[in-house]
Formats: C-alpha cells, sequence, structure tokens
C-alpha cells in the first residue's frame, strides 16, 4: 500500500525527469543552432573558393574559431563528450577549409601565411603544456579554461564588424545571416548553461548574444539612414 511519503517520491522522480529531459531537450536545440550558424557561413566559404574574394572577411576572426574549434574538439575527446565532437569536428573542418580558401585567395604580402602560423604555434604550444600536466584531470580542466577563454574572444571579434560598420556607415560589413545564426547559437547555449549550472558555458556566449544584437540594431539603423537619404 503506498502512503504519502511513496507518492512524494514518486512526483519528485517524475519531475526531476522531466528536468532531465527538458535540459537534454536543449542541448539537442543548441547542437542544432551551431550546425544552423555553420550553414549560414556557407555563402562566405562560396565566396571565398569559387569567386576568390575576401573582401569582408575577417581573417583574424576565423583562425581564432578555428584554434577555438581545435582546443573544444581536444577537450571533448579528452571528456568523451560526444555531441561537442560533433559540432567542434564540423566547425574545425569548415573553418580550416575557410583559412585556406583565405590565404589562396588573398596577396602573397597579406600576412595571411604569419597568421596560419602565429595559430598552429598557439596550438602547438598549448600541447606541450597539457603534456607536461601530471593528469587527466589537470588537463582537461587546463584545457576547458582555455578554450573557454579562446571561444569568448571568438564570439567578441565581430564586434569590429559592427564598429566598422557603424564608422563607415556601411551595413554591409555586417552578415545578417550569420548574425543571426550567432544570435540562435549563443542563446540556446546560454539557456543550456544556466540548466547544467555551467559557467563555461555560459561565458563565451554572453558576448555572443550581446554582440549579434549591437549588430542587428546597428545594421537596421544604417539600412534606415540609407532609405531615409
Amino acid at each position: 500500500m503506498a502512503t504519502a511519503a511513496t507518492d512524494e517520491a514518486i512526483y519528485l522522480v517524475n519531475d526531476a525527469g522531466m528536468a532531465s529531459a527538458g535540459v537534454e531537450l536543449v542541448g539537442t536545440l543548441a547542437v542544432c543552432s551551431t550546425l544552423l550558424l555553420y550553414l549560414s557561413e556557407l555563402p562566405l566559404l562560396k565566396r571565398l573558393t569559387v569567386h576568390r574574394c575576401t573582401n569582408g572577411c575577417m581573417y583574424p576572426a576565423m583562425l581564432i574559431k578555428l584554434v577555438a574549434n581545435v582546443l573544444g574538439l581536444s577537450y571533448a575527446v579528452l571528456s568523451s563528450a560526444g555531441a561537442s565532437k560533433l559540432t567542434h569536428g564540423i566547425g574545425m573542418i569548415l573553418r580550416l577549409i575557410m583559412c585556406i580558401a583565405f590565404i589562396g585567395a588573398s596577396p602573397p604580402k597579406s600576412g595571411a601565411k604569419s597568421g596560419a602560423v602565429v595559430a598552429a604555434a598557439f596550438v602547438g604550444a598549448t600541447k606541450l603544456y597539457l603534456d607536461n600536466l601530471h593528469s587527466d584531470v589537470d588537463r582537461s580542466d587546463s584545457l576547458m579554461l582555455l578554450s573557454t577563454v579562446v571561444c569568448f574572444v571568438a564570439f567578441s571579434t565581430p564586434g569590429i564588424c559592427v564598429f566598422a560598420a557603424w564608422q563607415n556607415k556601411n551595413p554591409a560589413l555586417i552578415s545578417i545571416p550569420i548574425t543571426w545564426g550567432s544570435l540562435i547559437c549563443s542563446v540556446c547555449w546560454c539557456i543550456y548553461g544556466f540548466l547544467k549550472q555551467n559557467a563555461y558555458t555560459i561565458a563565451p556566449n554572453i558576448p555572443g548574444v550581446v554582440i549579434s544584437l549591437a549588430a542587428l540594431l546597428v545594421s537596421n539603423l544604417l539600412r534606415r539612414g540609407k532609405k531615409e537619404v
């Protein structure tokens, strides 16, 4: 015969199960939003590979995002996080192709190759540092912290385009599809981070939300100003 305490325990188990399912659903949406963000970058990849045009391409931002994907994939492999392996793996391949295409399309003296060497040196130095740590726990913690910092910087770099667009009164410097993709992606991961109470997930996505909103606002203001003129 069930007691009140038994009924309460059942309700608690059901609530916990529903909450866990909700968190998993948000996590799935976050992964899908990341893939959506990658799709929004395909026109930029086409411009680099087919038209061999580098105008409006932020090469430093592409390099930073590539490094962030490399570090994120390394952490996912170390922590056996399947979803992160998928998102960072696809992102790493996409950004690597974009960086190679940019180097091929840019003038020889543009410094694109030097930037790639610096990024590769940073990844190599990080590997040497992690290899010298004594335990997998220390490696995982250090890699997670470093990955968070690099992701924070990567999500902040579009702010340069927003500032340049406002300064030059040129809304074309802001890619609306990529901005919307970044906003949806950052919001989903922020919500997932809050549900999981994981500051490492929340922190790098905050600038993504703020800068994406700022980009949409600046683009809208500039386009309105051009119509009025």
